[in-house]
C-alpha cells in the first residue's frame, strides 16, 4: 500500500462521485411526457443512486500490486523491480502447496 497512490485514487474517486451526482441532477431534470419516458428516467436515476451508494461505501487504499518470481535475477534492476518507499506497507501472501 502506498500513500501517494491512495492520494491519487482518492482525488479520482472524489471527481467520479461529483460526476455521478451531476449526472443524477441532469436525469432528474429530464421531461416525463409519457409512461415509457418516466419509467426509463426513474430506472436511470435508480441505477445512478445505486452506483453513487456503492462509490460512497468504498474508499481507495492505494494498492500497488507486484508480481515477482522467486528467481530475483530475472527481475532485479528491471521495470518489475519496484522501489520501496518510506511509508509503504508490504503484504506478501503465503504460497499454497496445492
Amino acid at each position: 500500500m502506498r500513500r501517494e497512490v491512495r492520494e491519487v485514487e482518492l482525488k479520482a474517486h472524489i471527481e467520479l462521485v461529483q460526476r455521478v451526482r451531476a449526472e443524477e441532477t441532469t436525469l432528474k431534470a429530464l421531461p416525463e411526457t409519457d409512461t415509457d419516458q418516466k419509467n426509463a428516467k426513474w430506472t436511470a436515476i435508480g441505477q445512478t443512486e445505486a452506483a453513487l451508494a456503492q462509490l460512497q461505501a468504498s474508499t481507495p487504499i492505494g494498492r500497488v500490486v507486484m508480481h515477482i518470481s522467486p528467481d530475483t535475477k530475472t527481475w532485479q534492476n528491471t521495470a518489475a523491480d519496484v522501489v520501496v518507499r518510506d511509508g509503504d506497507v508490504l503484504f506478501v501472501p503465503k504460497k499454497r502447496a496445492t
